[in-house]
């Protein structure tokens, strides 16, 4: 589980999950999930969007996909199939920005090619190894 920015850096990672936990769940017993969800995230203040007329003051946003829970710092998608057009281009957009950290784990995947296949080592050390492959492609 990782947050990225939109320079591909990761700046928040959760490393040694259970593959068969769901992202959502992973993501509320991370450290950061659980700082998020009780509102102890250091996000900088509600700030007005450039060229907004109305200066309607808007808070600082994480992107996800549909399998994590709502929250005031977190956007996801609408569910469902028959949106309206807003709602539809919305989805779309979201998906546009969360292109990021698929592309981040790619880009990673294919630098550290440990990632190409299965790893044979003990669990520990695979969790080792994907926190120092994360900070290497940070300095990369």
């Amino acid at each position: 589980m990782a947050i990225c920015d939109s320079n591909y850096c990761f700046r928040v990672i959760d490393v040694g999950s259970y593959g068969k936990e769901s992202d959502c769940n992973v993501f509320k017993t991370s450290a950061f999930g659980k700082k998020l969800y009780t509102n102890r995230t250091n996000f900088p203040a509600n700030q007005c969007l450039p060229n907004d007329n109305l200066g309607v003051p808007q808070p600082f946003v994480l992107v996800a996909d549909e399998a994590f829970a709502l929250h005031k710092n977190l956007l996801r998608p609408f569910p469902g199939r028959s949106l309206n057009d807003q709602r539809r281009i919305f989805n779309y957009r979201l998906s546009r920005a969360r292109q990021y950290i698929e592309c981040s784990f790619g880009i990673m995947s294919k630098k550290w090619r440990v990632f190409q296949t299965s790893m044979l080592v003990e669990p520990e050390t695979a969790v080792k190894i994907t926190k120092a492959c994360c900070v290497l492609h940070n300095f990369v």
